[in-house]
């Protein structure tokens, strides 16, 4: 990727793709950080015409989103846990069209150092189940990770019940 002060978020400057014109390739930005932290950037991605482009975010090798063929500014925020971190912000051009313009860009990175206290997100909606059949609970969490479930029924722990997702069995 190299930089461009053409197109950025902030008016100041921005890395955009760096994909040769005529082929399909791939271009990649990429740092290093230790965790625990708190990582925030911009991005935006523009492809015309029939040209097919995608943006990915990578943390440790794994993705974490994409944005494909055309995004405005989006602001992500991931919340990264203990220990060395492989950032990756990769731009594919996966169909490409001779003299069809399509790039991307990443602007204002910024990593927090220290931990994020885990919170709801989202809430277990409430639900009705036909007797006999499973009940399935979930919760959004985010904060820094690990994270660590126990569900409970009237303020008492759920023996067993330590995942994201609980599932009731043979509801009566």
């Amino acid at each position: 990727m190299c930089s461009s002060d053409l197109i950025t978020h902030d008016g100041v400057s921005a890395a955009q793709s760096g994909i040769v014109a005529g082929t399909s390739s791939s271009s990649i930005l990429q740092t290093t950080v230790t965790g625990p932290g708190t990582l925030t950037f911009w991005w935006k991605l523009s492809s015309l015409g029939s040209a097919g482009s995608l943006l990915s975010f990578k943390a440790g090798g794994v993705t974490l989103t994409n944005i494909y063929d055309w995004a405005d500014w989006q602001q992500q925020t991931f919340y990264l846990g203990a220990g060395t971190q492989t950032l990756q912000w990769v731009y594919s051009l996966y169909l490409f069209q001779p003299f069809e313009p399509t790039e991307g860009w990443v602007d204002q990175v910024s990593f927090t150092s220290g931990t994020t206290a885990p919170f709801i997100t989202s809430q277990p909606p409430g639900q009705s189940q036909v007797q006999g059949l499973n009940a399935s609970i979930s919760v959004g969490v985010l904060g820094t990770p690990p994270f660590g479930y126990q569900w409970q029924c009237n303020s008492t722990n759920i023996p067993g019940a330590t995942n994201v997702t609980l599932i009731v069995t043979n509801v009566q």
